[in-house]
Parts: C-alpha cells; sequence; structure tokens
C-alpha cells in the first residue's frame, strides 16, 4: 500500500521544476559564456560543496580503481549532458530546451530495458511516444528551433542514460 502524497512532496516536486526551469533561464542569462564554461563553473562550485559536506561530515569516499573510472565517465556523460541543456537554450530558448527535455522519459522506456536487461514496459512507450506527439504538434511550424529541439532531445537522452547507469552506482555507494 502506497503512502498518500503530503504537502512536502508537493513542495519538493515544484521546487525541483522551478530548479530545471531556472537552470536554463540561467544558461541563456549567462550566454556571455560558453555553454561548457557555465558546466566547468557548475561543477567546481558543486566539487567544492560536495567537499565541504565530507569535511563536516568526517566522510570520506573510497571506491575500488574499477569504479573509479566507470565513475568518472558517468561523470563526464552528465558533463555532456549538460553542455548540450545549455547550448540547446542558446540555440532556440528556455521554453523550447524544456520542452526537448520532457523526452526523457521516453528515452528512459526505451535505454533502461536494453541496459539494465529488463521487460519493455509498453505504457513508457506509449506515453513517450504521446510526448513526442505533442512536441510535433507544437514545433510543426516552428522550423527555426529545430536544431535547438533535437539538442534538447539528445540533452534528455544523456540524462537518461546517466540516472540508468548512476542507479547501479547508488546501490554500492
Amino acid at each position: 500500500m502506497s503512502q498518500k502524497p503530503t504537502y512536502s512532496d508537493y513542495f519538493q516536486l515544484h521546487f525541483i521544476v522551478l530548479i530545471w526551469g531556472f537552470t536554463a533561464i540561467l544558461g541563456k542569462l549567462l550566454e556571455p559564456l560558453d555553454s561548457s564554461a557555465v558546466v566547468l563553473f557548475r561543477t567546481t562550485l558543486a566539487v567544492l560543496g560536495i567537499g565541504v559536506v565530507l569535511k563536516v561530515r568526517q566522510q570520506s569516499i573510497q571506491v575500488s580503481p574499477s569504479d573509479r573510472w566507470r565513475l568518472i565517465a558517468t561523470g563526464g556523460l552528465i558533463g555532456l549532458h549538460w553542455v548540450l541543456f545549455f547550448a540547446a537554450a542558446r540555440l532556440a530558448n528556455v521554453s523550447v530546451c524544456l520542452a526537448g527535455m520532457a523526452t526523457s522519459s521516453l528515452w528512459a522506456s526505451l535505454l533502461e530495458p536494453l541496459i539494465l536487461k529488463r521487460k519493455v514496459e509498453l505504457i513508457e512507450v506509449i506515453l513517450g511516444g504521446v510526448v513526442m506527439a505533442g512536441l510535433y504538434l507544437i514545433f510543426q511550424f516552428e522550423f527555426d528551433k529545430v536544431a535547438g529541439l533535437i539538442v534538447a532531445m539528445l540533452a534528455a537522452m544523456l540524462s537518461s542514460l546517466f540516472t540508468i547507469i548512476n542507479s547501479r552506482f547508488t546501490q554500492r555507494y
């Protein structure tokens, strides 16, 4: 039996949506900087923040050498996602970028069975198809935004791939 959602759950969900939207706006506002420079700056802030948290908690991160390289590669994957995310916001606009990111569920429904070797869930693919149909309806007349939409969809695919790969790491670490 599942629990009934609380106000805190709804607040967290809306806060995440706000952060996603604001992230694209921030990337657009930092337009004098290259997308990779924005990602490098954000990554540096995140590393410093995590370093402070680990220091305060007196924790260390011990991973096996083989996992270390896998974690670095996975980090590179999400880094590429963010570069493409900010590039999409600049190629088109923030709303097109976020619309392209809505395809994440479709990508997850296709990639997860391939990587985790599980059965394809038909309802997930159907819902992803509905998202694609909605994107088609929205963008069939805006040909000047197609490049941004394609880059955003590629960013969504990398985000889904990262989430699937990272789920294995979160079970171990």
